[in-house]
Order: structure tokens, then C-alpha cells, then sequence
């Protein structure tokens, strides 16, 4: 269950991550 758990949260950071990724991209494209 807590290795689920851990799976998951790392997921979402990575999520999270892409997200900031892509509207930092759109940013400098915008640029």
C-alpha cells in the first residue's frame, strides 16, 4: 500500500514537473 503510495506522489511530482516544463516552453515561444 505505502510503496502505491510512494509510486503515485512520484508520479505526480513528475507530472507537476512536465506541466512547469510546458509553460515555460510556451513562455520563451511566446517570446
Amino acid at each position: 500500500m505505502s510503496n502505491n503510495d510512494g509510486l503515485k506522489t512520484s508520479a505526480d511530482k513528475r507530472a507537476k514537473m512536465r506541466k512547469v516544463q510546458d509553460a515555460v516552453s510556451c513562455d520563451l515561444a511566446l517570446v
